[in-house]
């Protein structure tokens, strides 16, 4: 189920005749008021630009629902926080948490981390893999570096295509537009059985 989000228009003036707007989402704000006493009191801020700005968190709604699985009392919402992380002029920055989205717990199951200098940097919570995604600024290349049971290293070139491999060797080719979903089967075990074979010659 999608989430309802209402959004507030805020218009504050300046000195001179500039005004500046904002909206933001009250819906979340309210709800998570910890979080966004984080972020100058607002969540899911959009400036007037229509950029994403500050603390922004993804979540579903549910209605006659229990809000953990230990609770046997239903309550008319309940709300399900599925991640957290900040936005600086559109785009994401810092540490972004992933969460399980059932229950209240707010356990986390993967994270992500965009240090700003064109490379996202995934991991799972248990050490078990990382993924680093490098974009160049100034071509159309992106290469990715996986580390997990085997190494793997990805290249797209031209972003229309790619190419996995491990210990120089190719094994997997594959549209750009299917990088993200490529890279969690490796680190998911799909190709276990040819990285294996590879990496014991």
């Amino acid at each position: 189920m999608k989430p309802i989000i209402l959004i507030i228009l805020l218009c504050t003036s300046t000195f001179g005749s500039r005004v500046i707007c904002q909206s933001f989402d009250t819906l979340a704000t309210r709800h998570y008021p910890r979080f966004a006493s984080q972020s100058q009191g607002q969540l899911n801020r959009v400036d007037e630009k229509g950029r994403r700005s500050g603390l922004w968190i993804t979540y579903r709604m549910e209605t006659n629902c229990r809000p953990s699985g230990l609770s046997t009392e239903k309550s008319d919402t309940c709300f399900f926080l599925s991640s957290k992380g900040n936005y600086y002029e559109g785009e994401k920055i810092g540490l972004w948490e992933y969460y399980h989205d059932e229950g209240c717990s707010f356990e986390t199951i993967r994270t992500e981390t965009f240090p700003g200098n064109g490379s996202v940097i995934e991991f799972d919570y248990f050490g078990k893999w990382e993924i680093r995604t490098h974009y160049s600024s100034d071509s159309n290349r992106v290469t990715s570096d996986i580390r997990y049971r085997f190494p793997v290293k990805i290249d797209c070139s031209n972003k229309t295509s790619c190419e996995a491999n491990s210990q120089g060797q190719g094994f997997l080719r594959f549209d750009y537009s299917r990088l993200a979903f490529e890279q969690m089967r490796i680190v998911t075990g799909e190709y276990d059985i040819i990285l294996k074979q590879i990496n014991e010659k």
